[in-house]
């Protein structure tokens, strides 16, 4: 089979990212087994509020228009709320991505003051005890799903993501299910990707190409007909064969959008493309260095990243019909399975029995 068309030119960019993950904090009250960013009590090298707010102005000023605020758990740093209404005020629209555990209903109506609609809440299982073993506190469950019930009863947009490995793949299908019944807008679901506290736990912890497929299948069959949406970020299945090239905002947004219009800054400032690609080869600058938007334009790992071209990661992605639907898929678990960003996505069945991956 020949090359699809026009695979070759880089990646389009666009010249202000449409959203940027900001880390306020690498502290979390809760001790996840799958945490990729390991986070705990620390607070070595936490930025200050004003260099935050700072980088806040940045933001709106370089006319960036969303701004997700992550940590850790954001709502450990003291001012996160101060943080967020500053940012909103600014213009920005913020979205908190977080445990749930701190949303009281103080929060909750401080957050909506703010001119906070939407909210990102972590919730592994349908079953407390599994939810709780998880993420390493008891009462984590009850905590969080009551939160969740206060959120939509407030009219909060929120979307429950769940983490799946072999400790809770049998949950997914019940998961989805509560997220339909308490008024959750979606639900996403994604593998779990062994980086930080998972990369201790061995492969036998993640969940295999085949089980996924028939695990994505069922938690769409039970979503059919619901106002929940499934938001599956491992959909290689269900692709279509299609040699159209993505036009317009499309070329932007498909397939992996570190560098292309979203960046990273973690909680002391340090910037890299996602929230996942970190580590060797993948810093992209610090905010009090060379800055966010010279960073965006300048950086030779943003412009490596999006010089990576489907015909560029090689077998299976050079020849597949499916290709513009995916762009290969996503570079941190690529760099994870195989050392190597320009490396086909190891989730998709297609690189089954594929050899040479890794290549640099």
């Amino acid at each position: 089979m020949s090359k699809p068309s026009g695979c070759e030119p880089p990646h389009p960019y666009l010249s202000v990212p449409y959203e940027v993950h900001f880390k306020v904090t690498n502290r979390c009250n809760l001790r996840c087994r799958h945490c990729h960013s390991s986070a705990g009590r620390g607070t070595v090298g936490e930025l200050p509020s004003s260099s935050i707010r700072a980088l806040c102005r940045d933001l709106r000023r370089w006319d960036v228009s969303q701004l997700a605020i992550s940590g850790g758990e954001p709502l450990v740093r003291e001012d996160c709320l101060e943080i967020i209404k500053y940012a909103v005020n600014l213009g920005l629209r913020v979205k908190l991505n977080t445990n749930g555990t701190l949303l009281c209903s103080d929060t909750l109506r401080s957050l909506w003051s703010s001119g906070v609609r939407s909210l990102m809440v972590s919730l592994d299982a349908a079953d407390p005890a599994i939810h709780d073993a998880i993420r390493g506190a008891k009462g984590a469950w009850r905590s969080t799903t009551s939160a969740v019930a206060a959120a939509v009863s407030m009219s909060f947009a929120v979307m429950l993501r769940m983490t799946v490995s072999e400790a809770n793949r049998g949950q997914v299908v019940p998961l989805v299910r509560m997220a339909a019944e308490i008024g959750a807008t979606a639900v996403g679901i994604t593998p779990v990707l062994a980086l930080g506290r998972a990369a201790n736990r061995g492969s036998e912890y993640g969940v295999g190409i085949e089980e996924w497929s028939e695990i994505a299948r069922c938690a769409r069959g039970a979503l059919k007909g619901k106002a929940c949406r499934l938001e599956d970020t491992f959909s290689f299945f269900r692709f279509p064969a299609s040699s159209r090239k993505p036009t317009g905002l499309a070329a932007y947004l498909t397939g992996c959008k570190a560098g292309k219009s979203l960046i990273s800054v973690s909680s002391d400032g340090t910037i890299w493309p996602c929230s996942l690609l970190h580590g060797a080869g993948m810093r992209v600058g610090h905010i009090h260095q060379n800055g966010l938007r010279d960073a965006w334009f300048s950086s030779p790992v943003l412009a490596g990243l999006r010089g990576i071209t489907p015909g560029a990661l090689g077998s299976p992605c050079d020849t597949c019909r499916s290709v513009w639907q995916c762009m290969g898929g996503c570079r941190a678990y690529a760099m994870v399975r195989y050392g190597s960003a320009r490396s086909p996505d190891p989730r998709c069945p297609k690189t089954r029995g594929v050899s040479g991956f890794g290549r640099g």
